[in-house]
């Protein structure tokens, strides 16, 4: 049996058990519960379609192993993210633009993202009010400017029931009812010194509900540093307690992000990859925990830049990072699985400035074509492997929206 969670046409400020980091006395629009007249501001191709623009619904059944409270306030983060990291990259793309590095690339008019919604397809059979109610959709988030040649951020909110075939896929499948929601971020960067990024967390219930995520780096070239503050970033986003599942997590991506037809290669330089992690307590039932002994010590090599790279920007934002925070932690001394998906996602925001410090170098025609053969790499690995392709393939996705990570530009 599922519960459903009702929720009127609100203000995610409206809404309890919400909080994130930041300016929280600033207004953000959330159009999964509101038509917010700021959000139909976009080029003059789109406004016209704006005001006939029908947000996904948040009246989404779930399985009923899903606390109400906990599809709340995931959904709230996830939408609250969203907009952090929007208006992080719309900063980047407006202030490289200006630099003599992309004056042949410049638009005639200022690079702005675009939003579309899109409706979870449900079979022509299942068209009562009933199975729409389950379906659910999402809100695409799209760039394509200067210096960010494309980026992705995109919304999930959807439920229903899963293909028999595909069951078996799924953990806890065996009870056919699902409900997901997540975010999903791509950024492929014009300049081939500043890596791609990919970024994505995700709440899941069947008859057990979890957590999944992940967050890598893909240079197309070797960087001087290595990936080394980017990986210093991902360890501080953990709790202290929790160093054994920050390299489980490291030995995840490392094992996930790999080539089987290209002699098992890695897919760009690591990580944190994580799934099932259970919603009140970190204990990750990863397929292979032996991998732990593979994970490679990215903080061994890595510059003490991380006080350098954020002078202030993560030690404010998370006050209690260098000792164990007691309020977050379950009775078997693990941290609340929430807790580590919004600490994940806020850093990845505070870590974005510094990401793109290469982003004005000039670079070779050379340059260039080596990353366009990486870029092919990375889309084998999407349409070949990423388990979030098959999920949204299986279950009814926009294949738009699902196929933003790939690259704008690649050779093979």
């Amino acid at each position: 049996m599922s519960e459903t969670l009702n929720i009127p046409n609100r203000r995610l400020t409206d809404i309890q058990e919400v909080s994130y980091f930041g300016d929280q006395n600033k207004p953000s629009p959330h159009p999964f519960f509101c038509h917010d007249a700021s959000m139909t501001q976009q080029s003059a191709r789109d406004s016209a379609m704006a005001s006939e623009r029908q947000y996904p619904n948040a009246d989404i059944e779930a399985p009923s192993v899903l606390p109400p409270e906990e599809r709340v306030r995931a959904i709230g983060w996830f939408f609250s993210l969203r907009d952090q990291i929007v208006d992080a990259l719309q900063q980047v793309e407006d202030e490289a633009e200006k630099t003599p590095a992309y004056a042949p690339f410049r638009l005639a008019q200022r690079a702005q993202f675009v939003y579309r919604t899109w409706q979870r397809a449900t079979k022509s059979s299942d068209s009562s009010p009933s199975t729409k109610n389950k379906a659910g959709g999402g809100v695409a988030a799209s760039l394509r400017g200067v210096a960010i040649e494309k980026a992705g951020v995109n919304i999930s909110v959807v439920g229903g029931t899963l293909d028999q075939g595909f069951q078996k896929e799924v953990k806890g499948g065996n009870a056919a009812e699902f409900f997901a929601a997540g975010i999903s971020v791509v950024v492929h960067f014009r300049s081939p010194h500043v890596p791609a990024l990919h970024f994505n967390t995700r709440l899941v219930a069947t008859d057990s509900c979890w957590y999944g995520g992940v967050c890598d780096i893909n240079p197309p070239l070797p960087s001087a540093d290595g990936s080394a503050t980017f990986h210093r970033m991902l360890r501080h986003a953990y709790a202290p307690s929790d160093e054994e599942l920050y390299r489980r997590h490291v030995a995840e991506c490392d094992a996930y992000f790999r080539l089987p037809h290209r002699g098992n290669a890695t897919r760009g330089e690591g990580g944190v990859f994580f799934d099932h992690l259970d919603v009140t307590s970190s204990g990750s039932t990863t397929s292979n925990p032996d991998r732990l002994t593979d994970a490679p010590d990215r903080l061994t090599d890595a510059p003490d830049r991380l006080t350098d790279a954020f002078p202030d920007r993560l030690t404010d934002a998370f006050p209690d990072r260098l000792t164990a925070d007691a309020d977050n932690e379950t009775a078997e001394g693990t941290t609340d699985g929430f807790d580590l998906v919004q600490r994940l996602g806020t850093c990845f925001v505070q870590y974005l400035p510094d990401h793109v410090h290469a982003i004005t170098r000039a670079w070779t025609q050379e340059e260039e074509d080596a990353m366009l053969h990486y870029r092919g790499r990375y889309a084998e690995f999407n349409l070949l492997y990423d388990r979030g392709t098959r999920f949204g393939l299986k279950t009814g996705a926009n294949p738009d929206a699902l196929l933003m990570s790939l690259p704008p530009r690649a050779v093979w």
